[in-house]
């Protein structure tokens, strides 16, 4: 139990009487959940957004008025929470109503036709949907259905990388076939409505640059129509090739003080850049060993963004400019006719800093951001959440931490591939920590498989497994298979860890290490999903006491799945929204559908089920992102997480979540919270 006050006071009483728990409960498939009051309770308060990590910039950009926008992958700018898309009026940064599964879809933003529209990878942006989206002062709407197809093979994904405004025109550029439904092969034009334009390009367009009567489009494209070209020129409303003699390089456009530059790359990460003058190139500075991501200017002055540094052209020579800073890494740019406005890691006087202005005389540090750190699993132990955080910036690939109601203690850190086939599971009500190979976190332990959380301690377990083998979760069970004998564990087969030391269950003549293992119904049960290209298989195999026998194999829905034995019911929980039930006989039935998918699912014998996903209801009962299934009904609790859960873990008092939100209820919680349950108990008047 924590120590905090806040959680001392979790139960009140209640006139009203709830019979506890049962110790069995119901088995019978629910068919029409009735809808019944929330779950009331309280969640850690201390967590806040203690989870975090710094914010990914996409790109910065300007209005007429001055008005700077950053788009990318964050959570907060400074103490705003704004969701992946910030506007900065000169005093405050103001946000677009977003929700924490927006951050990072935008890729960039324009001002155009007194509207803001966005470009990025998302399939929902509010009412928007499929790669664009305008700003109608309220929410975020869409221009028909989108962009829609691909123009290569590969990558097969559609998506849009630039926008630019021309003769009362928003033309958008990627890899895409259609803008709502009109031809648009890597780019798409709207004024109001869309404009069919069934130029091809056959490869993705990524820039746009005019000198404010020419309007060129460059990217990786080879071809324009069927003539080949690395340029196109809009001619009378059509595009056209444009050579301009720069031979077969991939080339980017930009423009400044209405000239046009080119960035012409050989494939080879070689870069030239060239000043546009009619048809020629103009070269212009020495040649860089890397692309140019972005060219703006001051005055006279040119600056690059290239290899994540700033570069300025100084006696027609790429040189690091003296700067009142220190840039770590720069990821986006761009320049009024005064200030450079600069994104990515920086330090000024010692201090952090992603937002920068810089005027050439003065700087000011305009934003720090920060988003959800990585983690691929929550769990906890007396009301402390543990997280698996991977592929960190900063550090060790992935570590094990603990909060300690203050902060995030660090009690593991290893490689990311660690962490592949790891599994917590609590036995006899401690949680303990399985892993695929023997793991020596701490300086003079053992080397082993089985680590057993002990507070903010990590014990390891004597047992002796230096083979590799997975671990399988069978309600309050946890089994393991050994391929071969070790020294102290001769047989091979299937062996149980009962807490402290292994023992053996099943002795089978072959096991697939892509199955998993359960007991239920008196029996071992191994089952074996196989995802396949256009649908999915389902094998359940039953041990008859001397081999296992297929008793089911079906085609399933495409959908990321996964198991849980809750109270001796086989359930199975895909991406796709569904809930199924395996019975003995290997029948798939389903019990419930959600509304969105279910991507966690967790239960303690004796206790309730729970789901979470990126749902709002379940059988038409509304839930909330977290559902609780106690066997007939759904419930939902009074104050869910505002976003997609992804991890879900439960003890007898507390439940461990995490996810893809910033809050819980009202109450700040980057990403991982716990929940307890106020649960009304029953008094006798006497005792009143």
């Amino acid at each position: 139990m924590l120590a905090s006050k806040h959680f001392r006071t979790l139960i009140s009483l209640s006139l009203i009487t709830m019979g506890l728990m049962a110790s069995t409960l119901l088995t019978a498939v629910a068919q029409q959940p009735t809808s019944m009051a929330p779950i009331n309770g309280t969640w850690d308060g201390s967590l806040g957004n203690s989870f975090q990590k710094a914010g990914a910039i996409n790109s910065l950009s300007l209005d007429a008025d001055n008005n700077l926008y950053v788009a990318g992958d964050f959570n907060y700018i400074n103490q705003t929470e704004v969701n992946g898309l910030a506007r900065w009026d000169g005093t405050n940064w103001n946000g677009y109503g977003l929700e924490p599964t927006d951050s990072g879809k935008i890729r960039s933003v324009l001002s155009f036709d007194d509207s803001l529209f966005a470009i990025g990878s998302f399939s929902e942006l509010q009412n928007a949907r499929n790669n664009i989206a305008r700003w109608d002062g309220t929410r975020f709407q869409p221009i028909g259905i989108g962009l829609s197809g691909h123009l290569t093979r590969d990558p097969i994904e559609t998506y849009a990388m630039t926008l630019a405004s021309f003769n009362d025109t928003l033309f958008v550029g990627g890899d895409f076939t259609h803008l709502d439904v009109q031809p648009a092969y890597g780019i798409g034009q709207w004024n109001g409505s869309v404009i069919a334009q069934p130029v091809r390009f056959e490869w993705a367009v990524d820039s746009f640059a005019s000198n404010g009567t020419d309007f060129i489009a460059g990217g990786g494209f080879s071809q324009v129509g069927k003539v080949s070209a690395h340029l196109a020129r809009l001619v009378n409303n059509q595009w056209e090739p444009f050579d301009v003699g720069l031979g077969n390089n991939f080339i980017k456009v930009f423009d400044t003080q209405n000239i046009i530059y080119l960035s012409a790359n050989n494939g080879r990460d070689q870069s030239q850049l060239y000043r546009l003058e009619g048809t020629t190139a103009i070269t212009i500075g020495n040649q860089l060993n890397s692309t140019i991501d972005n060219l703006v200017s001051i005055g006279s002055d040119l600056y690059i963004q290239n290899r994540g540094q700033l570069l300025k052209l100084t006696n027609n020579q790429w040189q690091a400019p003296n700067l009142p800073f220190t840039i770590n890494r720069l990821t986006a740019l761009t320049a009024n006719d005064s200030t450079l406005y600069l994104g990515g890691e920086f330090q000024l006087n010692g201090n952090p800093s992603q937002i920068i202005a810089w005027n050439d005389t003065q700087t000011q540090s305009l934003a720090n951001l920060f988003v959800i750190d990585d983690k691929s699993m929550v769990s906890g132990d007396a009301g402390r959440p543990i997280v698996i955080s991977q592929q960190q910036l900063d550090g060790p690939d992935a570590s094990i931490r603990r909060w300690n109601g203050t902060s995030w203690q660090t009690l593991a850190t290893t490689s990311t591939y660690t962490f592949s086939g790891m599994k917590m599971h609590r036995v006899n009500n401690q949680l303990f920590s399985f892993f695929y190979e023997p793991q020596a976190f701490i300086q003079g332990q053992p080397a082993s498989k089985v680590w057993r959380f002990d507070g903010a301690a990590l014990t390891p377990i004597a047992v002796d497994l230096p083979s590799m083998s997975g671990w399988y979760p069978s309600g309050s069970q946890i089994f393991t298979y050994l391929a071969e004998p070790q020294a102290t564990l001769p047989i091979t087969g299937i062996y149980e860890f009962d807490g402290s030391s292994l023992q053996h269950r099943l002795q089978p003549t072959r096991f697939d290490h892509f199955s998993e293992v359960v007991f239920f119904n008196n029996s071992f049960y191994a089952i074996k999903l196989m995802p396949d290209l256009y649908e999915d298989y389902l094998e359940i195999l039953r041990w008859n006491g001397q081999s296992w026998q297929s008793i089911k194999f079906m085609s399933i829905p495409q959908a990321g799945y996964q198991f849980l034995l809750w109270n001796q019911r086989l359930l199975m929980a895909g991406t796709n929204g569904k809930l199924y039930e395996i019975s003995p006989a290997g029948d798939m039935n389903q019990i419930a559908a959600a509304n969105g998918g279910i991507y966690a699912m967790t239960g303690l014998d004796n206790g309730p089920l729970y789901l979470g996903g990126a749902f709002s209801a379940i059988d038409g009962v509304a839930t909330g992102v977290i559902a609780r299934f106690d066997g007939t009904d759904f419930r939902g609790l009074v104050s869910p997480p505002n976003g997609i859960v992804t991890s879900l873990s439960v003890d007898r008092n507390y439940l461990y979540v995490g996810g893809n939100f910033t809050k819980v209820g009202a109450t700040p919680s980057l990403g991982v919270a716990v929940f307890s349950e106020i649960k009304n108990i029953y008094v006798p008047i006497a005792n009143r």
